[in-house]
């Protein structure tokens, strides 16, 4: 099963539509998104609109929290109803951290999450940057290159902790927006770039 996962549209509908329409080359079966679906952009109303009608499962990030007389009833229920983390098997889905809502800044603040947190594979937004962290069998973390050009396949014996990267926000347009994909038949990631014009 392929499953793609997306973070960070921020009332930003271009890089959200541009990885629909990649996803569906890439003959993805499940989608998954860790958050702020809202402000930033002024396109809120269609980004959450969009996630509905696309089914796809997503956990509440920071900005989603202040939706306040900003969305439809339909919308601000939506997105009331989203939850913290999701988990499936040994994976976890969240906004900031699988552990709390502190970011992950850096390697080093993947290590108290990574001896607090029960997870193989954990999912992030939340900072932008993406990263793909890795700890292995004997206790070592470490960063890896993230495979934009060619799949990464998981070692079983390890865990990782991964960023996504954003569809959205112009604040930082030194971050190609982009998501991951991750492979469930063969335990297998790659980062997606995407070119999109805002």
């Amino acid at each position: 099963m392929k499953i793609a996962i997306i973070s960070d549209m921020h009332g930003e509908t271009a890089g959200l539509k541009a990885a629909l329409k990649d996803m569906k080359a890439e003959n993805v079966d499940l989608i998954y998104c860790l958050g702020d679906l809202i402000h930033g952009g002024g396109e809120d109303e269609d980004v959450v609109k969009l996630v509905r009608e696309n089914r796809i499962a997503t956990v509440f990030g920071n900005h989603d929290l202040k939706h306040e007389n900003e969305l439809s009833e339909s919308a601000t229920q939506f997105m009331d109803g989203l939850p913290e983390r999701i988990w499936f098997d040994d994976v976890v889905l969240s906004h900031a951290s699988p552990l709390d809502r502190k970011k992950i800044t850096c390697l080093e603040d993947s290590f108290r999450v990574f001896d607090e947190a029960d997870f193989r594979v954990g999912f992030v937004g939340h900072t932008h940057f993406p990263f793909l962290y890795e700890k292995t069998a004997d206790g070592a973390v470490r960063e890896l290159e993230k495979p934009y050009d060619g799949k990464l396949v998981l070692n079983k014996d390890s865990r990782y902790l991964m960023c996504v990267g954003p569809l959205g926000d112009q604040r930082l347009p030194q971050v190609p927006f982009q998501y991951v994909i991750f492979d469930r038949s063969d335990d297998s990631v790659i980062y997606k770039l995407l070119d999109v014009e805002i």
